[in-house]
């Protein structure tokens, strides 16, 4: 087998330790401050990065990593989710702005044609405003439209490479994915404050006073206007849906909180249980070793036993055979 086919066999049974780059890391150190790293057998040992430190085999601790690629896909794609319904808000914008400002228009126009000898000039200024307002917030509109498009983008290509890796039998590219999926974070793209109202305020002025006959374009809140029984009713109805909508939001986050603590109350649970298991078995271990010294005791002692036996039959042996060998002699002399 080629040395690149050794590489990558290995890497799929288990990644290489990042401190010993020739020994396979076969551990996870849960110790705090460590953050999870993998480890090999030279690590653990006395004098060892990770010695003396709470240790666990990583093929136990792979369903860890693998929920939190889980965790944080999920946390994503709420994420992805979020950015939409804001993609979807303004489009609803610009759907209705090029008629807002239409109708500005029209009232602008129609308030003119009475004074139009006097007030041309004063109109085109107006509209000119007008224009320049519209072509600035929908230049702000476009851009966070197509800002958020972009994040939306970036966000499904790492959801993508996160499925990648769970479907992959790559450990070491599950425990990075792990490491770094979960700290990367999605900033906020947040809504254009600079977008303008713009609306126009009639004037019941004389004629002979133009500018205050025509009345003013209201840029943000430069000036006010009486506001009709119609449209204070439609403000106040958007207020609620949009107090409805922060409501149900906010009961989302609820829900996500509790889950989260649900979460965190199962990890303790388990780690409990781990704890218990990896102290059951260092005392099997103990007595086991107990047991064994117990054995090899008994061992030597059985042995130095036999040895004796065996030097007491040698003498007995060889005292017989000297009798043997005189009895021989006598019959000899006989003979």
């Amino acid at each position: 087998m080629s040395e690149v086919a050794q590489v990558r066999l290995r890497h799929v049974n288990d990644p290489p330790c990042p401190i010993h780059s020739t020994a396979e890391a076969i551990y996870v150190c849960l110790e705090n401050g460590c953050q999870e790293s993998i480890a090999c057998p030279e690590c653990i040992i006395v004098g060892g990065a990770h010695s003396k430190h709470e240790i666990t085999l990583l093929t136990r601790h792979l369903d860890i990593f693998q929920k939190k690629i889980n965790d944080c896909n999920m946390n994503t794609r709420e994420t992805v989710l979020a950015l939409k319904e804001k993609v979807e808000q303004v489009a609803d914008d610009l759907s209705v702005f090029d008629p807002a400002t239409t109708t500005l228009l029209k009232e602008i126009e129609a308030k003119g044609e009475k004074i139009k000898n006097h007030t041309d000039t004063l109109i085109a200024e107006f509209k000119t405003i007008c224009s320049k307002i519209r072509a600035s917030n929908r230049q702000m509109l476009e851009q966070y439209q197509s800002a958020l498009l972009t994040k939306i983008s970036e966000i499904e290509a790492d959801i993508s490479a996160l499925d990648n890796c769970l479907t992959g039998e790559c450990k070491e590219d599950i425990v990075n994915a792990a490491k770094t999926g979960i700290l990367k974070t999605y900033p906020c793209l947040e809504y254009p404050n600079g977008i303008q109202d713009v609306s126009f305020k009639g004037s019941e002025t004389p004629v002979k006073d133009v500018v205050k006959l025509i009345g003013k374009v209201q840029i943000g809140n430069e000036c006010t206007r009486e506001e009709p029984d119609d449209e204070k009713i439609k403000r106040l109805e958007a207020q609620v849906t949009d107090l409805k909508q922060e409501i149900k939001r906010d009961q989302t986050l609820i829900q996500k909180l509790q889950e989260e603590k649900r979460r965190s109350a199962d990890k303790e649970h388990t780690y409990q249980i781990r704890i218990l298991a990896l102290e059951r078995e260092t005392r099997d271990s103990a007595e086991q070793m107990d047991t064994d010294k117990a054995c090899i005791q008994t061992l030597q002692a059985n042995n130095n036993g036999l040895a004796g036996e065996l030097r007491d039959q040698k003498r007995v042996s060889e005292k017989q055979r000297e009798e043997l060998e005189h009895k021989i002699q006598e019959l000899e002399v006989r003979l």
